[in-house]
């Protein structure tokens, strides 16, 4: 059904001015709060938006490690590091990346320690372990 026939049907429902008038300040007030809720929106949005834009893309300085071979988490604690880096470049952190912020150097740090605690065991082994665990390392990988 098309809206002037709905229209049509519902004007016929009433019965005096009263009613129509009535009618029309509902729908009158019905159309000024849409408005007002779409202006509203469309102001949300553009502030949205405005945030977005202020947000740091992924700078050109940044140095991929791809030949490096480093664990996810720690791929993950550097890529956050240097987006709250970018981030306080632009403005001030909120508390919550201050937050991250120490929580991802925590990792990294907790990360770097147990890689250092590592070499340092290789360091303490003989030439000849070495090889042995080289070539038991390549035979399983096999």
């Amino acid at each position: 059904m098309s809206d002037a026939a709905n229209f049509d049907k519902i004007v016929g429902q009433i019965k005096d001015l009263a009613e129509l008038q009535a009618y029309a300040d509902a729908q009158y007030k019905t159309i000024v709060d849409l408005n007002k809720k779409i202006n509203e929106l469309k102001d949300k949005n553009q502030s949205l938006e405005l945030v977005v834009s202020s947000l740091p893309t992924k700078p050109s300085n940044v140095v991929e490690f791809p030949s490096l071979h480093i664990s996810a988490e720690e791929e993950v604690c550097l890529k956050q590091l240097e987006y709250l880096r970018g981030a306080s470049n632009n403005r001030e952190l909120t508390l919550e990346e201050a937050r991250k912020l120490e929580v991802y150097a925590k990792i990294l740090l907790q990360i770097r320690s147990n890689i250092k605690d590592v070499d340092t065991k290789f360091k303490k082994m003989s030439t000849d372990d070495l090889l042995k665990l080289t070539q038991e390392v390549t035979s399983e990988s096999k």
